[in-house]
């Protein structure tokens, strides 16, 4: 009987010692990344992290009724620089109230600058980050990356999402634009004697105060496609 009652004890110890969610993330907590931007300065050698953030104030979340005034914008883009990569995408912390949740990502952008000096300790990095997506896709951006991680997008709620479906869509309807994901990268520089290829998103120079055009039908496009960057080992060398 003695032992039955240690026994017992010790199995209902171990239940509630196993049970309950110690490492829980509310979602009203979180901050949930759509997309992912990586640049370089050539003046001090820091990289750049740019982040696209969901604004669930403006998408139907908490608290979407409370407040006045003008319409919230859908997503938020904030910028931190590091050293290394792993230590710009912590610095972003310092600019949150909420803590980063990667799974949402839909998309990373490489500008020409970070492409030409290399992307491996980019990949590196981002493979160490919990819940990151290997399929999101992957692209190089000819102009200012900031901008068209900035940009909005006419039939998107958010810009990620904009870019995302635009390079879906013209997987299937035109062959213009190397699809590429972040699992393929991978397995690409792997590869000794395989080169990669991925697609770009040229940004126009030119806005709509610049031209001096009112009408929302003579604006350029918030980015265009086609075309991709050549690389030799994981440094960009050139375009096509």
């Amino acid at each position: 009987m003695k032992n039955k009652f240690i026994a017992v004890l010790v199995i209902v110890t171990i239940v509630l010692n196993i049970s309950g969610c110690w490492n829980r993330r509310d979602p009203e907590n979180l901050a949930l990344v759509l997309g992912m931007a990586f640049d370089m300065d050539p003046a001090t050698g820091m990289y750049q992290v740019i982040a696209q953030i969901a604004n669930p104030l403006a998408l139907g979340g908490q608290d979407s009724g409370q407040g006045g005034g003008a319409q919230k914008k859908p997503f938020w883009t904030l910028s931190a620089s590091g050293r290394i990569v792993f230590e710009a995408m912590r610095n972003l912390t310092e600019a949150s109230s909420r803590e980063f949740f990667w799974a949402h990502n839909r998309i990373f952008v490489f500008s020409e600058e970070v492409a030409k000096s290399g992307i491996y300790p980019i990949m590196d990095a981002v493979d160490r980050v919990r819940h990151l997506r290997t399929s999101s896709h992957v692209t190089i951006t000819d102009g200012d990356v900031k901008k068209l991680m900035e940009a909005e997008f006419p039939l998107e709620e958010t810009g990620a999402k904009g870019l995302d479906r635009q390079i879906v869509t013209i997987r299937y309807e035109r062959s213009i634009f190397p699809v590429i994901t972040i699992n393929e990268l991978h397995n690409e520089l792997a590869q000794p004697g395989r080169e990669m290829f991925i697609g770009k998103f040229e940004v126009p120079k030119s806005s709509e105060q610049e031209s001096g055009h009112d009408s929302k039908t003579s604006a350029p496009p918030p980015a265009i496609i086609g075309g991709g960057a050549m690389f030799k080992g994981d440094k960009m060398v050139g375009w096509a």
